[in-house]
């Protein structure tokens, strides 16, 4: 894709506060999704 290495891209997204704070939001809706896995499992 680009002549970029991983690592790079990494340290620049982890840079990015615009990345940093959508990976929160992910975490948080992955959490809320489990939640209501566990909630319909019972």
């Amino acid at each position: 894709m680009y002549p970029i290495s991983p690592l790079q891209m990494v340290e620049h997204v982890r840079n990015h506060p615009k990345f940093i704070n959508s990976r929160r939001i992910q975490r948080r809706k992955q959490k809320e999704m489990e939640a209501e896995k566990l909630k319909k499992e019972l």
